[in-house]
């Protein structure tokens, strides 16, 4: 019985042949072939319930552990895939917390985090599996957003306009003032020389910082009025940010879009010249908006190989890969083996009790357990 998963994820842990994800309800840990590109049951957060909305999304790898990283939920877990057991860190923060696939450093044994909207950041222990330390902004009155990079054992975060740097070494603050630049910032990334930065609001251009001549270059992004206005049904998120996500990869940074019909971008590095990634099968209308939960454009799960993006598109409820070196896009389908069908089924029906007739998830779990159980 081949089936898509239920609910959405993020922040996939890829190496080699094999990934790991959890999905966005119920700490749900699945191990994926990549090749097969089957999905298998390892194992569930305990105490969270198949409804548990929007728990521990981020998912990293570090030795033979899996880490399980809150959105909004006060601890932190972890699996052991050798002795099959979960671990705990409580971790108390005002906002909310994010990882991103450029916001730790993938051979490292620390993991740090901001609290979104806070001045709060915290140190992970991966090879203790201890909260080492907490940290907070000496400067008054900033608020960390939800972007943050870590590489050359360097925290950088964007705080209104400017950039906040932290050494995670010697502790060092620093707070980088971005000549003539007024918007509040939401994504950052480095390409090794320079910093890419957009804004909060729904402006299109992108700024290129150099910080050793303290030099700016703004980019300018147009596309097609109706990829620019907005849509009657959104939510409020629509008042914010163009972009969702940025790339840096080989020649080019990538932008992903949480606009609902904002086009994929992606910029030269030396050139800067500017090239749309069109997907016709993603343009929303008011009526794809309305038959949908969550109203953002894409999740990002993966960038492997140097070379691959993979995206969870809101819209059509799957997946899809774009290939950097053809710019060509390919839809995979990736599928929960019968086993792992059945086991979630079954305790979806053990923790409610009864399947609800015209609920499309109810009954979607009622075919499970009558074809395979």
């Amino acid at each position: 019985m081949k089936t898509k998963w239920i609910e959405w994820s993020d922040n996939w842990w890829v190496e080699r042949n094999e990934a790991f994800f959890l999905i966005e309800k119920g700490g749900v840990l699945f191990r994926v072939d990549m090749n097969s590109q089957e999905c298998n049951f390892i194992s569930r957060i305990p105490g969270y319930d198949l409804d548990h909305s929007f728990s521990n999304i981020y998912c990293l790898k570090y030795e033979d552990v899996i880490w399980a990283i809150p959105a909004k939920e006060h601890a932190i877990w972890y699996y052991s895939l050798g002795e099959k057991t979960w671990g705990m860190i409580p971790i108390h923060f005002d906002h909310r917390l994010a990882v991103w696939m450029d916001s730790y450093e993938k051979n490292g044994s620390e993991l740090w985090l901001i609290d979104c909207g806070g001045n709060k950041f915290f140190k992970i222990s991966l090879s203790e599996k201890k909260l080492e330390k907490e940290y907070v902004c000496s400067y008054q009155g900033l608020a960390f957003t939800a972007r943050h990079i870590v590489f050359d054992h360097k925290l950088y975060c964007v705080v209104e306009n400017k950039i906040y740097g932290f050494d995670c070494i010697t502790e060092k603050e620093m707070l980088y003032e971005i000549p003539g630049l007024s918007e509040d910032l939401f994504l950052i990334s480095h390409d090794g020389n320079n910093f890419w930065l957009s804004t909060r609001s729904d402006n299109n251009n992108i700024f290129v910082w150099n910080p050793k001549r303290n030099a700016i270059k703004e980019i300018e992004v147009s596309f097609s009025e109706s990829r620019s206005v907005y849509l009657e049904n959104r939510w409020t998120i629509y008042d914010s940010p163009r972009y969702m996500y940025s790339i840096v990869l080989g020649q080019y940074v990538w932008y992903i879009p949480m606009q609902c019909n904002t086009p994929i971008v992606y910029i030269s590095g030396e050139g800067y010249d500017v090239h749309i990634f069109d997907i016709g099968e993603e343009l929303d209308t008011d009526e794809t908006l309305k038959k949908r939960r969550y109203a953002f454009k894409y999740s990002l799960l993966y960038v492997c190989e140097e070379r691959y993006i993979g995206l969870y598109s809101f819209k059509n409820s799957d997946i899809f890969e774009i290939d950097t070196y053809t710019m060509s896009v390919n839809r995979k389908e990736y599928v929960f083996s019968d086993q792992t069908l059945l086991l979630l089924a079954k305790q979806y029906m053990s923790e409610h009790g009864y399947l609800r007739e015209g609920n499309k998830k109810d009954e979607r779990i009622f075919s499970i357990l009558l074809e395979l159980g």
